[in-house]
């Protein structure tokens, strides 16, 4: 069996490009905790326990619940990345959720919002050595 690197869920796809791990949450996705842990789980396999910089992608989001939203900013899952790059659209909700992700959430890696792809990337590719 050869590397895996790329996972979907039933709310998310993860993949791995350029040593960055791209997490792609689906079109109108409403995640619950088990949606989350779901992708977590995924996550620790794809990355086979290399800490990772990590883009994600949640213009598609619909919600999140309180509990997916705590546990997203556990310890555990931010111990998976070195540096996390939120992809935020021009939407309403998108901005709401990732700005109160970041701004009310003790987090455990530097992160920040961005609403193009290619801003996000430079600042996550400063983080490489």
């Amino acid at each position: 069996m050869g590397i895996v690197n790329k996972i979907e869920t039933a709310t998310m796809t993860l993949e791995i490009k350029e040593d960055i791990v791209y997490i792609f949450v689906k079109n109108d996705a409403d995640l619950d905790l088990d949606a989350v842990v779901e992708a977590v789980e995924e996550r620790k396999k794809l990355q086979n326990g290399k800490k990772m910089l990590a883009l994600v992608d949640n213009r598609a989001i619909w919600q999140i619940s309180e509990e997916a939203n705590k546990y997203s900013v556990s310890k555990e899952v931010g111990e998976l990345s070195i540096a996390m790059a939120i992809l935020s659209g021009s939407t309403l909700p998108t901005r709401l959720i990732s700005n109160f992700f970041i701004k009310f959430n003790k987090l455990h890696c530097p992160t920040k919002m961005f609403s193009s792809e290619e801003k996000a990337l430079a600042w996550l590719n400063s983080f490489k050595a």
